[in-house]
């Protein structure tokens, strides 16, 4: 049976093999490890019930690879009595049914990948079974495809998921923990091979004619499903000759083909075949529809076309005037474009409302095609995977309810101990492998983090300061290596040993004395303990008495303000003959000293003690945690010997235990979204990175300890704008169902100054009874502020008219906006209307009447600037003039336009939004609100950035949106639904009252509600098209989520 086994498995199939199914039994026993899976590689099948949990009756544990349904299964009966009902069809339970479904499930996964090995077969059925929200799943190395729980194996078999392919979700990669406190900050890099490919096609693969229409672009109305790059053009082609047509690319705006053009090249049509062209290269991203046009140039080249079929996409734009028409034939034309992630629809899409227009056949010419050569439409059964998010799990639970955009994740606030991440990616029909594990261990000792983070920006210089961390830190001075050769008491008593601490700064308080004394003599006599200031004149605290301890340390408690860079500890021996202080000789600096404050101290080498440095050690808290010790010493003035001293040298150096030093703060770390900026630590308390590029940015700073990393102080979030374009604020976001609606607060108010010349010239024009003007082009509705011209004169009336004319579309028009007699000088004449309140929608003309002989407005005769007009006040006409004259504007926009006064224009065009970086709207918005239709659930961050023409600004603060369900719902509703899959109809059967039904597509889109209500429901589904659904269920009580099928 074994060898049997063996060769089903891996010689089946001309070789491939096939994959080996067994039920795991009905016993409800744990472990159960029985024939056959003794058998390497066999694939151990449980069973659940409707409510998507394990049977009752289902063995669970080792033997348990995956579950499928086996409660309540319908099959058929034998006919009459000899069934085991009176009818054909009968309701039975068993892992013997769960099996069977998922050996159908293999069939569909072999039946779409014909080469898959049985390797290949068995890793996408377990890789992609649907991890059961009422589980929790964990990685095993026993259980190589995915995560997996003792109950239910890897999961409940998705057919679906198998099928379209759920083994390429791949996995996030380069997971890192970094911990700052209790905090844990971990950060990953996206999957790879996040780009999709889509080919658009809106045909039914035939050719029944084809088209020349000269002097018109035949075109097909492209909808793609989300933000991408356009890739190819794709046209059906015949041609008699001369083959030569233009392969042109348009925008869509709004409802309507616009008249941007996108692309342009001259391209040869071959004879009744498919041809592509490449604009991979091109760089022509699109953020919605768009149209892919046929330009007919010559007789000979011909597109093809399907007159059976009116696919609402087809359009004809007349070159000579403009003007799109509908027509009621299919073109041959199709696109392909590349998605950078989010969800993709199947191929082909669904077709729009056909919005019927003017048929114009005029001019054309059809020729019929002879045969249909056209290649066949490619597979659609590879739907593409949306991308959803991120889960992070800790220690096998999950963190995050909803998925995560971002790439890297904050777990705030732990307790001491070690803790194992991990991270998947979530897609819509599944979830990948997970990056990981990696550990994070959190001290428990608490780090202050630094305080009170503020930050600026200057150009692209970021600048950060910070305070130091609140409270104080404390630290053990002391400067011996632990081991004392030698000890030193006083002869008479009254005096001692005094070493000498220098502060890095102050305040400080000094909070408790150490020193070691040896067990030489009278070891354990009193001891007098001074705090001395650094010339040992003063006493700061102290006394305080002690006794010796034989080879230890002394410790003494205490409270002493230091408000001097240095202070002396000083330990006297009451009596003669002992305690004997510990001496370390392996380092001398000068700072230890022999005497008493009442007698004055010498350095030790000069009172004849030899050279070394105290056993002494002082406990400082430092106001600022910033503060260390250093290695600057103020010395005592020399004073005579007044006490004798004795030496007591040890046969070995003297050591004893003492407790580890309190260490103080090292520096500072800066991150900039999640990524530390400095390679080693930072110290002082300001920090500027330069050449920062324009963009939204996190900051945050942590104190390093050598205990290690503290919380951050902040974030802050700020704004890189190198170009100085301001940016929209205060945007906001709500959703309604799967309707967002956004508004935000435009950019400040700014001034632009009109200028259509090259400046100033030594030309100028006198013409009595004509105004010679300009015509004025602001960015959009402005006020007028100021009119400019360079006037030149002779001695006699020196006044002229200054005057505004409307723009009546192609022309000036008659309307005087403003009219003032003014006096011109020799040089440049401003004239103020601020006052006036004239505001203006669009164009208008700014004009010099000419109204004698003495004045005059100067013009550059080498300049048509295509923008001078004269205008005839007796008969009121308008003529054009080829000469620029020298006449300017000055506006100010009310919707915040950034401008340059005397440069070029920076007028605000509108406003771009970006779902989660991905621009959405396909034109700019020219108002500060506008809606969005969530692709799908989610969590998304909305931002909005302002379109000058000179560049786009960077992004507005961050609106977050919630689109969710299904995912990490507790609540279980408690229903039946029936059939499923279903067809025409479903049934809803539920303990609880149902106040509401939605059903969501497999991408998120609310395709069908009910108002029905009740605990029996009966769903028509006739309008809806095959395949996978989710239906959400609403009750007084809770809310839960059923996947549906239609067939």
């Amino acid at each position: 049976i074994r060898d049997a086994f063996a060769y089903m498995r891996t010689d089946s199939r001309g070789g491939l093999g096939c994959v080996v199914l067994a039920s795991t039994g009905n016993e409800n026993t744990f472990n159960s490890v029985a024939y056959p899976f003794h058998f390497p590689h066999v694939v151990g099948v449980g069973a659940t019930n409707r409510f998507d949990a394990r049977s009752s009756f289902s063995n669970y544990g080792d033997s348990t690879d995956l579950v499928a349904p086996g409660t309540d299964i319908w099959t058929i009966d034998r006919s009459g009595s000899a069934g085991y009902t009176s009818d054909d069809y009968v309701e039975f339970g068993g892992t013997s049914a769960a099996c069977p479904i998922t050996a159908g499930v293999v069939a569909l996964i072999a039946s779409v990948n014909p080469t898959f090995t049985w390797e290949e077969l068995q890793n996408r059925l377990c890789s992609t079974c649907d991890k059961i929200d009422s589980y929790s799943f964990n990685n095993n190395d026993l259980y190589p495809y995915s995560s997996w729980n003792q109950q239910v194996g890897y999961g409940r078999i998705s057919a679906f998921e198998a099928v379209q392919g759920g083994a390429g979700m791949n996995p996030p990669t380069n997971l890192t923990a970094n911990v700052t406190g209790s905090d844990v900050l971990l950060s990953w890099t996206a999957p790879s091979g996040s780009g999709y490919e889509e080919e658009l096609i809106y045909d039914n693969n035939t050719n029944t004619g084809s088209y020349r229409y000269p002097g018109n672009t035949m075109s097909t109305h492209m909808s793609p499903t989300g933000p991408c790059q356009l890739l190819t053009l794709k046209y059906y082609t015949t041609n008699q000759g001369s083959n030569g047509f233009e392969a042109k690319v348009f925008n869509w705006a709004g409802g309507q083909p616009g008249t941007d053009v996108l692309y342009s090249s001259i391209e040869t049509a071959p004879h009744e075949e498919w041809m592509e062209v490449d604009v991979s290269g091109e760089g022509i991203n699109l953020n919605g529809d768009f149209l892919v046009g046929f330009g007919s140039v010559d007789t000979m080249a011909f597109l093809g076309y399907d007159e059976n079929l009116d696919n609402g996409r087809s359009w004809d734009f007349q070159e000579s005037s403009g003007p799109w028409t509908e027509w009621t034939e299919a073109y041959l034309i199709r696109a392909v474009v590349l998605y950078p992630g989010g969800k993709i629809a199947e191929l082909g899409g669904e077709m729009p409302p056909i919005i019927r227009q003017e048929k114009n056949q005029s001019a054309r010419t059809s020729i019929k095609a002879e045969t249909n050569p056209v290649s066949p439409i490619p597979n659609q059964f590879e739907r593409l995977m949306g991308f959803l998010g991120y889960k992070v799990y800790r220690d096998g639970s999950l963190l995050n309810s909803n998925p995560i955009n971002t790439t890297y994740y904050n777990d705030n606030g732990l307790t001491a101990g070690t803790y194992s991440y991990t991270v998947t990616a979530i897609y819509d029909n599944g979830e990948s492998n997970p990056a990981g594990p990696v550990e994070a261990v959190v001290s428990s000792i608490v780090l202050d983090p630094p305080t009170n983070l503020q930050s600026s920006v200057n150009g692209n210089k970021v600048n950060l300061s910070w305070s130091e961390p609140a409270g104080a830190a404390e630290q053990w001075i002391y400067y011996h290596d632990g081991t004392f050769e030698f000890s030193i008491s006083s002869l008479d008593g009254g005096a001692g040993l005094a070493q000498l601490f220098t502060l890095s700064s102050t305040p400080a308080t000094l909070e408790e004395i150490r020193f070691l004394t040896t067990d030489y003599e009278q070891w354990q006599q009193s001891l007098s303990v001074y705090v001395l200031s650094g010339d040992g004149t003063t006493v700061l605290g102290g006394p305080y008495y002690t006794n010796g301890v034989q080879d230890g340390w002394v410790s003494i408690p205490c409270t002493v303000s230091l408000n001097q860079s240095n202070f002396m500890i000083a330990t006297y021996n009451d009596l003669a003959g002992g305690p004997y202080v510990g001496v370390d000789e392996s380092l001398f600096d000068g700072t230890l000293f022999f005497g008493s404050h009442t007698s004055g101290f010498q350095d030790l080498s000069q009172a004849g003690g030899g050279e070394g440095v105290g056993s002494h050690e002082a406990k400082i808290l430092y106001d600022s945690k910033s503060s260390r010790a250093i290695s600057e010493w103020i010395r005592p003035g020399s004073n005579p010997k007044l006490n004798s001293l004795l030496v007591h040298r040890e046969k070995e150096p003297l050591s004893a235990s003492y407790p580890d030093a309190i260490k103080a703060l090292l520096g500072y770390n800066i991150y900039r979204d999640g990524t530390k900026v400095n390679t080693n630590p930072w110290t002082s308390t300001a920090f500027t990175e330069s050449n920062v590029p324009d963009g939204s940015y996190s900051y945050d700073v942590t104190a390093i300890y050598e205990e290690g990393e503290s919380s951050g102080a902040g974030p802050v979030q700020l704004t890189v704008n190198n170009l100085g374009l301001e940016v929209p604020a205060n945007l906001t976001a709500s959703v309604s169902g799967d309707m967002v609606s956004l508004s935000w607060t435009g950019p400040g108010s700014s001034q632009e100054e009109l200028i259509y010349d090259n400046g100033p010239t030594e030309t100028a024009y006198k013409f009595p009874g004509f105004t010679f003007s300009t015509q004025m082009s602001p960015a959009g509705e402005c006020k007028i502020l100021t009119l400019k011209y360079l006037t030149t004169i002779d001695e006699g009336n020196n006044s002229f008219k200054a005057r505004i004319f409307n723009w009546a579309g192609s022309q000036p028009g008659q309307t005087k906006l403003y009219e003032q007699t003014v006096t011109a000088v020799e040089g440049w004449l401003e004239v103020d209307i601020s006052g006036e309140n004239i505001t203006v929608d669009g164009d208008f003309m700014v004009g010099f009447g000419s109204t004698n002989d003495f004045t005059y407005q100067a013009y550059d005769e080498n300049l048509n600037n295509g923008r001078s007009w004269d205008w005839e006040e007796s008969s009121g006409s308008w003529t054009t003039w080829d000469e620029a004259y020298i006449i300017r504007a000055i506006v100010e926009y009310s919707d915040g336009t950034k401008a340059e006064l005397g440069g070029a224009k920076k007028g605000l065009l509108g406003y771009n939004l970006y779902r989660n970086n991905v621009q959405v709207n396909s034109s700019l918005i020219t108002g500060t609100s506008t809606t969005d239709i969530l692709p799908g659930w989610g969590t998304y961050v909305y931002n909005v950035s302002a379109k000058y023409d000179e560049g786009e600004s960077a992004f507005s603060n961050d609106a977050s949106i919630s689109h969710y369900f299904g995912i990490g719902e507790e609540d279980q509703i408690d229903a039946r639904i029936y059939p499923n899959p279903a067809s025409q109809y479903v049934f809803i059967d539920s303990q609880e009252d149902i106040q509401m039904l939605s059903l969501y597509s497999i991408d998120g889109k609310n395709v069908l509600n009910t108002e029905q209500q009740g605990p029996n429901i009966k769903l028509d589904l006739s309008g809806l098209e095959a395949g996978l659904y989710l239906l959400k269920i609403t009750t007084d009580e809770r809310s839960g989520t059923m996947k549906l099928i239609i067939r």
